[in-house]
C-alpha cells in the first residue's frame, strides 16, 4: 500500500485491510446519506494513512453534504490537494467545494486548470459547460456547446450516463447540427 502523494510509506496487511475497511463504510454511509457516521469512518482511515489523499477527499464530500460543514469541507479537500495536486476527482470535489461557498471563478478556475492535464474528465467538463451555459455572453455558450460536444466524444460511457436528460438533449441538439 502506497499512499497517493507518492511517499511511499509501507504499512502492514492488518492496517491496510483497516484502512479499506474503513473507506468501503464511508462510501456506503455516504450512499445512504448517513453524512456524519461517514466522517467518523474517514476520520478513523485518516489516523491509520494519514498521507493518504483519499482519506481527506471522502472525508470532505461528507462533510460537503453535511449542512454547515462546508469549512471542514474546505480544510480537508484542500489537505487532498496538497497530498494529491494532480489528482482529477479531488480536483472536481475542490472546484464544487468553491462553487458551494460562493466562489464560482475560483470553481471556474480549477476546472479550467484540470481539463488543461486532463481533458476528458466528463464531470470537469459537464460542471464547467453549465457555468458557461449560466452566462449571456455569446463566446461562453460556444464554449459550452463545445465542452458538451467533448463529453459526446468522450470514451468514458459509464459517467456519460449520468448526465441530466436535458443536456442529453442539448447534445443531441448540437450533433445534429453538426
Amino acid at each position: 500500500f502506497t499512499t497517493s502523494c507518492n511517499k511511499h510509506n509501507e504499512i502492514n496487511i492488518d492496517v491496510f485491510n483497516q484502512v479499506l475497511s474503513y473507506r468501503n463504510i464511508g462510501l456506503a454511509k455516504i450512499e445512504d446519506e448517513l453524512f456524519s457516521d461517514a466522517a467518523r469512518a474517514f476520520n478513523s482511515f485518516i489516523e491509520l494513512a494519514p498521507l493518504e489523499a483519499s482519506g481527506y477527499a471522502n472525508l470532505g464530500w461528507s462533510y460537503l453534504q453535511s449542512p454547515g460543514k462546508l469549512d471542514s469541507a474546505k480544510i480537508m479537500l484542500l489537505r487532498a490537494v496538497e497530498l494529491s495536486p494532480n489528482n482529477s476527482d479531488i480536483l472536481y470535489l475542490t472546484a464544487k467545494m468553491y462553487e458551494l461557498t460562493g466562489r464560482s471563478d475560483k470553481a471556474k478556475e480549477v476546472l479550467i486548470n484540470l481539463l488543461k492535464n486532463r481533458s476528458d474528465h466528463i464531470l470537469s467538463l459537464y460542471q464547467l459547460s453549465e457555468y458557461y451555459q449560466k452566462t449571456a455572453e455569446k463566446n461562453d455558450r460556444q464554449k459550452s456547446e463545445e465542452l458538451l460536444k467533448n463529453i459526446c466524444l468522450s470514451s468514458n460511457q459509464k459517467l456519460f450516463l449520468k448526465i441530466p436528460t436535458l443536456n442529453l438533449r442539448i447534445l443531441s441538439q448540437i450533433i445534429q447540427r453538426n
